[in-house]
């Protein structure tokens, strides 16, 4: 009974995928489309662990239990369940005058890879308004060596798996996920879309665009996007043999364009 049930969410999980690939533009559909797949995930696991309490129902229960709740206004009293305390330390500390102010942002991180991933997850324990992740790409057990994802996330999306680990970090952050190439023909209409129109209010672009990308093609896309709309953004990128990179500040009409200065580090 438990390997049929196993069978027919993995069946299901399949199809959702499927349907959330040809959904579009409608971001509170693709929304409400992965909840329903989050939850098939879920039992999934359930169901993996049947029998097994050490590792499998145990594990679940652990994951969900230590998800917090929203917190509606960040507060610096230094307590041990206030997970800003040590952020807002830094408006005592004289650093920044505004701490709070980092709720109303919107950046877009595009590549989930091992540059995006940490900026994604530093940029969700500061407590950033919202993140709008870009990524056509899978996670893989080769992932493992040094990115935030898990074994369980083996065949996910990564900006799937991405924003299943990112909000139990922080429940208070709002989060879009969209798993397709941004240089294709079909999806770059969207992808400007999402950077035109994609802030808390939906009225207003983003602030910061993060090119996380691993290929020339991917960080020429960008640009044209980024061009387009007047768009700031920050080009970044590791070398092959991982002990040199670089990155570099893109504000079209003010800076250099990346056609016209492109990096070393590609």
């Amino acid at each position: 009974m438990a390997e049929e049930a196993r069978r027919i969410v993995a069946a299901l999980d399949g199809r959702l995928e499927r349907i959330i690939e040809g959904v579009g533009c409608d971001v509170h559909v693709r929304d409400e489309i992965m909840t329903v797949r989050n939850g098939l995930v879920d039992l999934g696991r359930l169901l993996a662990g049947e029998g097994n309490e050490s590792n499998g129902t145990e594990a679940v229960t652990r994951e969900k239990g230590a998800r917090r709740s929203k917190i509606k206004t960040m507060s610096a009293e230094v307590v041990a369940d206030n997970p800003y305390s040590r952020l807002m330390a830094l408006k005592r500390m004289g650093i920044v005058k505004d701490y709070e102010r980092i709720r109303g942002f919107t950046v877009a991180v595009v590549g989930i890879g091992g540059v995006g991933s940490v900026a994604a997850e530093m940029l969700t324990r500061c407590g950033i308004g919202k993140l709008i992740l870009f990524d056509y790409d899978k996670v893989e057990l080769a992932n493992m060596n040094r990115l935030f994802f898990r074994p369980e996330h083996s065949g996910l999306s990564k900006v799937d798996a991405a924003r299943r680990t990112l909000e139990q970090i922080n429940p208070d952050v709002e989060f879009e996920a969209f798993n397709y190439d941004i240089t294709s023909t079909e999806k770059f209409e969207h992808f400007l879309d999402r950077i035109r129109r994609g802030s808390l209010d939906s009225e207003r672009p983003v602030d910061l665009v993060l090119s996380c990308v691993d290929n020339y093609g991917a960080r020429q896309a960008i640009n044209t996007a980024c061009n387009e709309l007047g768009q700031t953004w920050i080009e970044s990128g590791v070398s092959e043999d991982a002990v040199s990179g670089h990155i570099q500040l893109m504000k079209p009409g003010v800076l250099a364009f990346f056609s016209c200065a492109p990096p070393l580090v590609v």
